[in-house]
């Protein structure tokens, strides 16, 4: 922090300097009617790396944005976004009782994102604040504050008895997706951020392995009928001593590969021994062929798409042999029985370049969070990139309260948070009964 003065707020009051900002700091902007905000992004493949200005009304997060601006977006009356996308205008005489809040965000493209592709790939991404030709703030953390996240909460301008910058730094391990849901961005806007054409707000029923596909030497058919699936009850209970090993059998990795060869990995676990696996929406999302092993087995099993959602980042599939499995796990729908404190476990398979082994991590429920009408459940318990769709269970019974979705990861955060949506999304949306 340079040549500043703290006002009796215990933030520095913004001069003529710059002031280079760490993750969670904060300060007032003073009397300043107009701002720019610029981002700069150096990289191999700049393309590949987005930005946006979300225009909000109260806390990110407590209700959705209400407006939206990157590149070529529409024209929004609060905030113009130059034609490269680098450089927001804002006026803050205009936001009074329409916005007390604009926040910068980063991604990578889900594309390059699934070929590997992190923020921390760039060898810088920064933000810049000026008050007409002069700087005053720059935020611009080591691409290594934020390893493993592919999307990111980079800084916010707000009002509390006057304006006021906060630098985040805040990472999302699983991307745009898991943002967008936390966040609580609209499907429209998902949609037209990462220049994608889909159904991403839909249960988007697929009939076959994709549509106009086909696997060699498979029985899939097109045109499924989808019907709500049938739990079966639990074939017997398991006691404490037998959790996680008896779960292992349950979960399996998840290979997507895409149309042009790209193979990426996540987890899916059984819900029937007919098998029916639940899995991430981003984990299939874009993939035309897909294969599961399951637990120990070296085995590739193909598997079809029956149903996805990408707001909820929910997707069911199904083995496409009739072996099923011997094994499944049982759903729990009363989430009473997971209140705060309660003890969890979380099983998946990490990314390839940290092997082939299935993770366990064991933490709490933190908190009873809500996003989409669907809870959300906040867990301490640990998670590496590619363990999205793993199962959240209760360490008491081995019962499956939630499907691992995504991580939150930032320099200024005590832990890594780790958020799973209720399986009730999964009877909320008629997919299983």
């Amino acid at each position: 922090m340079n040549n500043t003065d703290l006002d009796f707020f215990g933030e520095p009051e913004v001069n003529k300097m710059t002031t280079s900002l760490q993750a969670g700091q904060r300060f007032r902007l003073g009397e300043r009617k107009k701002l720019t905000i610029k981002v700069e992004i150096q990289a191999d493949q700049p393309s590949v790396f987005r930005s946006a200005l979300l225009v909000c009304k109260g806390g990110l997060g407590v209700a959705p944005p209400i407006g939206v601006v990157y590149q070529n977006s529409p024209t929004n009356s609060l905030v113009k976004c130059s034609a490269n996308g680098a450089q927001y205008d804002c006026d803050l005489t205009k936001f009074a009782k329409k916005t007390d809040r604009v926040v910068v965000i980063f991604w990578v493209t889900n594309r390059a994102r699934k070929a590997g592709t992190l923020l921390a790939s760039a060898g810088k991404i920064s933000v810049s604040i000026f008050d007409g030709e002069n700087e005053i703030a720059v935020f611009s953390p080591p691409p290594s504050s934020n390893k493993s996240a592919s999307a990111a909460v980079y800084l916010e301008i707000y009002y509390k008895n006057a304006w006021r910058i906060r630098a985040d730094g805040s990472g999302f391990l699983s991307g745009l997706p898991a943002m967008a849901a936390r966040i609580g961005l609209e499907n429209e806007d998902l949609r037209k951020m990462d220049h994608k054409d889909d159904d991403s707000g839909k249960n988007r029923i697929i009939g076959g392995i994709r549509k106009n596909s086909s696997l060699e030497n498979s029985n899939s058919k097109e045109g499924f009928s989808l019907l709500p699936v049938r739990l079966p009850k639990h074939q017997d209970s398991w006691t404490r001593a037998q959790i996680p090993t008896k779960i292992l059998a349950c979960v399996g990795q998840l290979h997507t590969i895409t149309e042009n060869g790209t193979v990426y990995t996540g987890t899916a676990f059984a819900i029937t021994p007919g098998g029916c696996l639940i899995t991430c929406q981003h984990v299939i999302e874009d993939g035309k062929f897909f294969f599961v092993t399951i637990g120990n087995e070296k085995r590739r099993r193909p598997v079809v798409v029956l149903v996805e959602n990408a707001q909820l980042d929910i997707a069911l599939v199904r083995l496409l042999d009739a072996d099923g499995f011997e094994q499944w796990l049982e759903l729990e729908f009363d989430p009473s029985v997971a209140p705060l404190g309660s003890e969890v476990g979380l099983l998946g398979y990490s990314m390839k370049m940290l092997g082939e082994e299935v993770s366990y991590t064991q933490g709490f429920v933190n908190s009873h969070r809500h996003s989409h009408e669907q809870l959300i459940f906040q867990v301490d318990a640990g998670a590496a990139p590619g363990v999205s769709g793993g199962p959240l269970f209760l360490r008491e019974s081995g019962k499956v309260i939630g499907i691992l979705g995504s991580g939150l990861r930032g320099q200024n955060m005590g832990m890594h948070v780790n958020l799973a949506i209720s399986v009730n999304a999964l009877k909320n949306s008629n997919w299983v009964i």
